[in-house]
């Protein structure tokens, strides 16, 4: 419409110029000259309409771009409840089933670099576990699709996500028939941390089945992490680990318990690892069942570096079909294996009946036998090359564990039975979070208190618990004692018409008070004390007389009481006046 509009002034001047034409005509070079401005116009008009109308569609190309963008923001908040902007500094928030599935949903469909770089923590509704049901997975097909489950670079993980201690438990069976099977799927530039992951069972059919990972490549980085469940990969070229099925990044201070089973090359970590693990531990049985596999408690195959880490399993952890098997790696190519060790009770079995033809890895000086000398930090001072091992930083041993073997700092914390409410008598034990222990009352701790009875303890939520309760710890756990104050009054006199010092002990529930009355032989009428002192209604208190064979009479409220033996049984319910004569 531009462009007409100025054709139809083009031809308007026209006319007004045929209405000078007479003069026009006599002037020749002016007409020429006329005639190039009419047409330099009109080129200026025509290059200025262009200019305008591609604007325009770059304008609105970027308008789209914006739109998908903001659809694509909306489709998260649609599928879970959003919380955070995805920055290091405001993190998106898992929370629920519906959080993760749509964070996997999101960066799985991304077309733009967008979702697949941020930040995510881990922030269970209830309590420090997120549980996958299977009709959670029914929204999305009945199975789990990996985080970043392709090596696309819009589609694989290169964000940061960090449990923070806290734990996704997946309540069902599992199965992915694609490759890069785990909770991640192909995770580059990316970091993993402070994660727990339980698989009901998890089965994979494709080349990479990992605890936590499929696969790591360069950048990547998993850390403070743990697997508990049962991982198996199918695949007769599969790489199956308890943490990353394959590691080309950086796995430390990582821990498998769970069983991992697989065909070809499998390790309690890592399947194949051509970088670098360190730091890591695996207590879970390993098994191959392929004819020509390569399995490891750490790495079925290593082609680069291993160090500080340790094997230990009671019965038949590791078992093959095949000839390569080693108590850290089944097979090191090209790599490095330092300051590790496995323990001499694992026991290697050829599940073909036929017998394995290596059992460790030759050629590698630092790998060690575990003794029993190395279930204490001293064990581990006094060994050369185990001596590296970094007992402040990365790893300890806890007071109270069933686990007898060292662990990470980051899984021991400290217990603390907290007695009175003034904080002056405590009892703290190092024990490990997850650890489940059977709580004592006051009195099996070595706490008496005679005007006072024990009723529970508290944690920090108000959450009571009865003593011979056994708990799950927790984090820096703390209970405390809760009493209920003393309220019968005992008056107690005591008689020693003997020359021997008479001991009178009183117990009450686990708690005793003892008098000590030391006789006078010269006194015509015996020496007497007198006591009083408070106690919590007790139907059940017990009255010893320790020191010898005494004729004794207690007289309760006025009435004679009948010993048994050289005790008595009182009730102590409401208020009591007693009077006990000794010889």
């Amino acid at each position: 419409n531009y462009i007409s509009s100025t054709k139809v002034k083009t031809i308007n001047n026209c006319g007004n110029v045929n209405k000078q034409r007479k003069q026009i005509d006599t002037k020749p070079n002016t007409l020429i000259k006329s005639t190039l401005q009419i047409v330099v116009w009109l080129l200026a008009f025509i290059l200025s309409a262009i200019i305008v109308y591609y604007s325009n569609v770059g304008t609105n190309e970027i308008s789209k771009v914006n739109n998908v963008i903001a659809e694509d923001t909306n489709t998260f908040a649609d599928e879970g409840t959003r919380v955070g902007n995805g920055s290091e500094s405001d993190p998106y928030q898992i929370s629920t089933p519906a959080d993760l599935i749509a964070m996997a949903t999101n960066i799985n469909g991304d077309s733009y670099v967008y979702y697949n770089t941020e930040y995510y923590i881990l922030t269970p509704t209830n309590g420090d576990t997120l549980t996958i049901s299977a009709s959670d997975l029914a929204s999305i097909g009945s199975t789990w699709t990996p985080i970043g489950d392709n090596p696309t670079y819009s589609k694989h993980f290169g964000g940061t996500f960090d449990g923070q201690g806290n734990k996704i438990k997946f309540d069902c069976d599992v199965t992915i028939s694609t490759d890069y099977a785990g909770l991640f799927g192909y995770v580059e530039d990316g970091t993993i941390q402070n994660l727990g992951v339980h698989w009901n069972s998890l089965t994979g059919n494709g080349t990479s089945v990992g605890g936590i990972v499929g696969l790591t490549y360069y950048g990547a980085t998993i850390s403070n992490c743990y697997n508990t469940g049962s991982v198996t990969g199918t695949g007769s070229s599969s790489q199956v680990g308890g943490i990353a099925g394959e590691n080309g990044g950086t796995i430390s201070n990582c821990y498998n318990t769970g069983s991992v089973t697989g065909e070809y090359t499998v390790g309690g970590i890592a399947g194949y690892n051509w970088a670098t693990i360190s730091n890591s531990y695996n207590t879970g049985s390993v098994t191959s069942t392929g004819s020509s596999s390569e399995v490891g408690g750490i790495a079925g195959v290593n082609d680069d570096t291993i160090s500080n880490c340790f094997v230990a399993y009671s019965g038949t952890a590791i078992k093959i079909q095949g000839n390569r098997v080693g108590g850290v790696v089944g097979r090191n190519d090209f790599g490095v294996v330092n300051y590790c060790y496995y323990d001499r009770e694992i026991q290697f079995q050829n599940i073909s009946g036929g017998s394995t033809t290596s059992v460790g890895i030759a050629g590698v000086a630092a790998v060690y036998g575990l003794s029993s000398s190395l279930k204490s930090q001293n064990g581990f001072s006094s060994r050369a090359g185990l001596n590296e091992w970094n007992f402040t930083k990365d790893w300890g041993f806890a007071e109270v564990s069933t686990n007898p073997f060292p662990l990470f700092q980051w899984q021991i914390t400290d217990f603390t039975y907290q007695i009175n409410n003034d904080e002056s008598e405590t009892k703290t034990m190092t024990t490990v979070i997850g650890e489940k222990i059977t709580l004592q009352s006051p009195e099996e701790l070595g706490y008496n208190y005679l005007d006072h009875e024990f009723l529970y303890w508290t944690d920090s939520a108000n959450k009571q618990y009865n003593a011979g309760k056994e708990i799950t710890v927790s984090q820096d756990m703390t209970l405390t004692a809760q009493w209920e104050q003393a309220k019968s009054t005992i008056d107690f006199t005591i008689t020693n018409n003997t020359g021997d010092t008479v001991l009178v002990v009183f117990k009450y529930k686990d708690s005793i008070a003892t008098f000590r009355v030391v006789g006078d032989i010269s006194a015509t009428s015996g020496v007497t004390k007198n006591y009083s002192f408070k106690v919590a209604p007790q139907s059940g208190c017990v009255i010893y007389i320790i020191g010898g064979n005494y004729t004794t009479t207690l007289t309760v409220d006025g009435v004679s009481s009948t010993p048994s033996g050289n005790s008595y049984t009182i009730d102590c319910s409401n208020d009591v006046t007693m009077t006990l004569t000794v010889g």
